[in-house]
């Protein structure tokens, strides 16, 4: 440590030849060398030596800037490997055949997934999942479930299926009620079975019919059907449905995977995002009680980097033999749980989004756009809290209070003024409505085909927003549908086109919308480059690898595409949909090869592998708790995955919880001892 000729420390050098040997460091030796001294500790937290360590470690390009709202490189290094869905927290086996589907209510409570047993359930979202409700769909001569989908308010529950029969293409689509213990409400029949269906808004929603014309010709009509409970019907003049568009399709394509965007303002995706805070913090409070027991000692691994080995960085290093001591940790016996931290990272590695500049500008708009609102946008911010206000319900029984509690959702909510102020939630009894924050033209999103029967194409039609369109009022208690009178389904008008229509060249098998509805991610195989269609019934081969495509619908273009990322292998008459996720973080998709995968958005890099025993047909997000994703797959296995840092939350829970029944039960054994000393002293005394 001393340089002989002149007597000065190693520890005196310069800070660039410090960064510049820090930059050859491991995270785990980087770690080390922060407790040495003050100095040490001051140059290990420079941001742009983060950058460069994450760079290194993660592969992905300079240019790449840090993502949008993030702040310091090391919280992001943090990000990646300790708060993205990484390991395997429950197993569940209850469906008796392959499951197909898996989807979050927008509160992250409950959890839906759909099977070829015929069934549907419902399950809790907390550690451990429970099941909460099942339903037997062949008491109405459904094949298998195939789909679900909560509404905005998680008050209803779409659930769509297949009718038995050999060369069935029909199916249909049954609505339950979540706050009436899951009543039936309503079925409608939508055909072909693979248009899924989807929410319109709140209390209407989308089918279709498929009626042949002609010789490889047809026609497609979607349906707008309101939900029958979940608004009363005054007089008999009120339509309950209505043909909202009819497409001519050629070549013996239809339109199929039918889903609706909403073109959000600015202003209302900061909304929306204020409304996400409210139900984190709610998601928070319901654990409060536990995370107030947490432990504070440290827990390191022993050939990786533990989250604590990134807090020590923060640590005040006065401390230094306390520090030194914690040190000492990583060269414990290792935790068979814990994987080294190279290796995790090895594992990680699998293809890359390559997003265009399009993309990443858009991005930065965006995020300049709310940050505005955030500083100069206070009337919004008070518009904002007015309406959540409005639209929750407070349960005043509940005895957990904002000030007693030590979830992190409570910061975020400090930090964030707009937010409402707020007592106490309950957050099943939070609902939010149709209100005019979300009044705006919707994208009818659609695949389709021109050249083949397979959905090569994707097709988007834009719809006026509910007080615009003609004879259409707004959701204020208001009807959206036409009077019976009024309603002629459509025939006044020829066939439909889309607005935009966008070739994938290949097989379309996902559909994805991001949480702001801006970007379209869509899994697609191709087919062979230059390739000539001369049959429509016969499409060109499929490659086994699964191609991402991410669509920017506000400027209609493609910005972004991932080649080759993971593996599919069932020809063209037998592919079927792998449905995929996207979180504001995170793009997550299943395969055909046995894994599920994760993606960070923004780096575009393969995160982590989530291991099953058959095809991995549905992945989903907890909307609320980006740490949690489930899996679903042909081995008829639900699986639920959880970060790193999770698992170390739970672990000092249980070392708490031990602690405090073993002082509890030392309590009693002394209470029991002293007794019979008191009730003899009390004798002695008579």
């Amino acid at each position: 440590m001393e340089d002989r000729e002149n007597g000065r420390s190693i520890k005196e050098f310069p800070d660039n030849i410090l960064l510049n040997i820090f930059s050859h460091l491991s995270i785990k030796d980087l770690t080390h060398v922060a407790v040495v001294c003050k100095t040490w500790h001051r140059v290990s937290l420079d941001d742009f030596l983060w950058r460069d360590i994450f760079q290194r470690d993660w592969k992905i390009k300079k240019s790449i800037t840090i993502a949008p709202g993030k702040l310091y490189w090391k919280n992001e290094y943090k990000r990646l490997v300790y708060h993205t869905p990484a390991r395997e927290s429950q197993n569940i086996q209850h469906h008796k055949d392959q499951v197909l589907h898996v989807s979050f209510s927008h509160n992250g409570l409950l959890f839906a997934t759909c099977s070829k047993d015929g069934t549907f359930k419902v399950w809790t979202s907390d550690h451990p999942c429970k099941l909460q409700f099942q339903y037997d769909m062949k008491e109405f001569h459904w094949k298998y479930t195939q789909f679900s989908q909560f509404n905005m308010s998680d008050s209803l529950l779409l659930v769509s299926g297949v009718h038995f029969g050999e060369s069935s293409t029909s199916g249909e689509i049954a609505v339950f009620s979540i706050h009436d213990n899951f009543e039936l409400q309503c079925r409608m029949i939508n055909k072909p079975y693979d248009v899924f269906g989807t929410w319109y808004n709140d209390t209407h929603l989308l089918s279709g019919s498929l009626y042949w014309t002609g010789d490889l010709n047809s026609c497609s009509a979607l349906w707008l059907n309101m939900v029958l409970a979940s608004q009363a019907i005054e007089t008999e003049d009120e339509s309950v449905v209505m043909r909202l568009f009819k497409f001519h399709n050629q070549n013996a394509s239809s339109i199929r995977t039918i889903m609706i965007a909403n073109c959000y303002s600015e202003q209302q995706r900061f909304f929306l995002k204020q409304r996400k805070i409210m139900f984190q913090h709610v998601n928070e409070c319901s654990m409060c009680k536990a995370k107030y027991y947490l432990s504070t000692a440290p827990s390191c691994m022993n050939d990786s980097m533990d989250s604590e080995d990134f807090n020590r960085l923060n640590e005040n290093t006065n401390q230094r033999d306390l520090c030194r001591e914690e040190s000492k940790l990583l060269v414990e016996p290792h935790d068979a749980d814990n994987e080294p931290l190279i290796d995790v990272i090895k594992t990680m590695l699998n293809g890359t989004i390559e997003y265009k500049n399009e993309y990443r500008q858009a991005v930065e708009r965006m995020n300049e756009n709310h940050s505005s609102r955030e500083l100069d946008g206070q009337k919004i911010k008070t518009d904002t809290a007015n309406e959540i206000k409005k639209t929750v319900r407070i349960d005043n029984d509940l005895d957990i209070e904002i000030d007693e509690c030590s979830c992190s959702s409570k910061k975020m909510m400090m930090e964030n003024q707009s937010t409402a102020d707020c007592d106490k939630f309950n957050l099943s009894d939070t609902q939010l409505f149709d209100s005019d924050h979300y009044l705006c033209d919707k994208l009818l999103i659609f695949t389709l085909g021109s050249e083949a029967y397979t959905p090569h194409q994707i097709g988007i039609k834009r719809i006026p927003a509910l007080g615009t369109a003609k004879k259409m009022k707004d959701s204020r208690g208001n009807r959206i549908l036409p009077s019976v009178s009024d309603n002629n389904q459509g025939l006044d008008r020829t066939y439909d086109k889309a607005d935009h229509t966008f070739e994938m060249g290949g097989h379309i098998i996902g559909m994805c919308l991001s949480p702001d509805q801006r970007f379209l991610y869509v899994n697609c195989r191709p087919w062979p480059r230059n390739y000539r269609i001369e049959k429509p019934l016969e499409p060109p081969p499929l490659a086994q690898e699964i191609d991402i495509h991410v669509i920017d619908l506000e400027r209609m273009i493609e910005v972004g595409t991932m080649l080759k990322s993971h593996k599919a292998y069932t020809a063209n008459d037998e592919c079927f949909f792998i449905f995929l996720d996207v979180s504001d973080e995170y793009v997550s998709s299943g395969a055909e090869d046995k894994h599920g995968y994760i993606w960070d958005r923004h780096y575009g890099i393969c995160l982590n592998k989530f291991q099953h025993n058959d095809v991995v047909n549905s992945v989903a997000f907890n909307p609320i708790d980006p740490e949690m994703l489930v899996s679903v797959s042909d081995d008829n296995f639900i699986k639920v995955w959880r970060s790193r840092n999770w698992f170390h939350q739970q672990k000092n829970v249980q070392s708490a919880t031990s602690n405090s029944l073993s002082a509890q039960n030392s309590f009693k054994d002394i209470s029991q001892k002293l007794d019979p000393i008191d009730n003899d002293s009390l004798e002695m005394s008579d």
